[in-house]
């Protein structure tokens, strides 16, 4: 009850219907005590109804042949499929059987009334988020019609719900009456300039057969500030690996090992650096990616391979059956899988390059001459100093260091102090001498008297 219960919705799934009915029971005795008594009963078993319906106390358990909605979804019973029904009743004008331009408003109301929780048609509604992001570059207000320009789009679009309304998924993943030989998690992930998108499949062997299920996908548009190609099929590889980890974390999935896919040689090439090497941007999200999967659990694909692809385009609309039971590859054995050798060093726009810095300006002498009480303990401090420098340079040349202070370390300490005192009681003088400038060269007037009349010097 704590795994399977959603607000007031109880949703159970098992094995065999006695399994099913026992389960009913007991979640119906638990909550009698509380005082609620809970009702409407369905399930695509003939025989879990019967067992409903003969208990007086598990009232109205529905026909088999009812449209159910489950958490959103619109679930056949009779054919235990996902389906749906493509209701607009928040729409004042009817926009999609009409001639009508529809306003931005409408525009978002029609794509937020499509809920799809798992993705299932991510490939279909991420054509009108790009329509809706184009309208929202345009300026226009919510309650303005859609520009010209953009309404053939919005035609084409309005061709697809009959497509959407046709569409059946399978609510079981496999049939668990077979034995179960391995089951893999393939992750396939893609981006274009318009989207970027992750889908999840299923991979199942049963006995001789191996069946593929579509579980999960996501996909979004890409930023209004533009990114490169890379950067954003580094940001499907996000998602995907994001997506990947929610689904292995379901208790009720046996998972036995995991795979990622892309199409982009340049996201592999990154995920094998040192993170530390990129740009933030790129550094972050590989740190991101491999917080949840590994280097070797990535492989290329080609494009016209890749499921995820057609959550990244428009006009997919013949081709959702690619979408829905994935990539054929995929059925056949490992050995006959894409692979790509051809993983040398990356572009190098996103690695950090270090550079070197020479100052050569003077090195400024920092010292605390108000530490020492007279002159001589000042500059024999200095010269032991000078001492200790020139100990590392013979190190370094592998010469024979001086073992003491000698007189022309003396003076040479000596001079560095009357320096540094000079450089502090006569910065600006020093300064102009070292330009060139006369110390004293100012604009002055002098004006005085000869015999042939009153004169002025500037």
């Amino acid at each position: 009850m704590k795994d399977y219960h959603y607000v007031d919705d109880f949703i159970y799934s098992g094995d065999n219907y006695v399994e099913v009915g026992n389960i009913a029971t007991q979640v119906r005795d638990i909550h009698a005590a509380g005082g609620f008594h809970i009702r409407n009963w369905s399930s695509n078993s003939k025989d879990v109804l019967r067992i409903l319906k003969s208990d007086s106390l598990l009232p109205e358990a529905v026909e088999i042949t009812a449209t159910e909605k489950v958490l959103g979804l619109y679930w056949m019973p009779n054919s235990d499929v996902f389906t749906f029904i493509c209701k607009f009743a928040r729409l004042k004008r009817n926009v999609l059987d009409s001639d009508k331009t529809p306003t931005k408003r409408e525009l978002l109301q029609v794509l937020m009334s499509m809920y799809d929780p798992l993705g299932f048609i991510s490939c279909f509604t991420v054509e009108l988020k790009i329509l809706l992001q184009e309208v929202w570059r345009s300026g226009i207000g919510w309650d303005a019609g859609l520009p010209d320009a953009l309404l053939p789009k919005w035609i084409r679009w309005k061709r697809i719900l009959t497509t959407i309304a046709g569409l059946t998924i399978p609510r079981c993943y496999f049939n668990s009456s077979d034995q179960i030989h391995d089951v893999q998690l393939h992750t396939f992930v893609d981006a274009s300039e318009l989207a970027y998108a992750a889908v999840c499949y299923l991979r199942i062997r049963q006995g001789e057969r191996t069946y593929l299920s579509f579980v999960a996908s996501k996909a979004k548009v890409a930023p209004l500030s533009p990114l490169s190609i890379p950067r954003m099929e580094l940001q499907a590889a996000v998602i995907g690996a994001k997506l990947s980890n929610r689904i292995q974390r379901n208790p009720r999935l046996s998972i036995n090992s995991s795979c990622y896919w892309s199409d982009s040689k340049t996201v592999l090439k990154w995920l094998r650096m040192d993170p530390r090497k990129f740009q933030q941007f790129v550094m972050h999200r590989v740190g991101e990616i491999l917080e949840f999967t590994n280097v070797s659990q990535w492989n290329w694909v080609p494009t016209n391979l890749n499921p995820a692809d057609l959550a990244t385009k428009t006009n997919n609309a013949n081709k959702y059956k690619t979408w829905l039971h994935g990539p054929d590859y995929l059925l056949q054995d490992q050995h006959e899988w894409p692979k790509c050798d051809d993983l040398g060093p990356p572009n190098n726009a996103e690695v950090r390059h270090n550079i070197l810095f020479i100052d050569n300006s003077p090195m400024e002498l920092k010292l605390n001459a108000e530490y020492f009480s007279d002159w001589r303990r000042l500059y024999r401090a200095l010269a032991r100093f000078i001492l200790y420098i020139e100990k590392l340079k013979a190190k370094q040349k592998k010469a024979s260091p001086p073992t003491e202070v000698s007189y022309e370390m003396i003076q040479q300490a000596r001079t560095l102090l009357l320096r540094h005192a000079q450089s502090s009681e006569f910065n600006p003088e020093i300064r102009n001498l070292t330009r060139g400038w006369l110390p004293y060269q100012r604009p002055f007037t002098y004006v005085g008297i000869d015999y042939f009349g009153p004169f002025l010097v500037a």
